[in-house]
């Protein structure tokens, strides 16, 4: 039950009409970051065809790193 570094809180948003959040963590021992972000998208393309679903935000992306 650990978040990523950079993962800071869950920050409540209270505008009219906003009854529930949710919290969504992926994370793989075999798959890239980059592989991780597109699994992120599919998720994030299936979640917008929920009627009742909007305001669909993702944080804490990892940069690309060179070394």
């Amino acid at each position: 039950m650990t978040l990523p570094t950079g993962v800071l809180a869950l920050v409540a948003n209270s505008d009219f009409g906003d009854t529930a959040a949710e919290l969504i963590t992926l994370s793989s021992d075999t798959k890239s970051y980059k592989e991780l972000e597109e699994q992120l998208k599919k998720l994030e393309s299936e979640c917008r065809k929920i009627p009742a679903s909007s305001k669909i935000k993702h944080y804490g992306l990892q940069k690309k790193r060179f070394t």
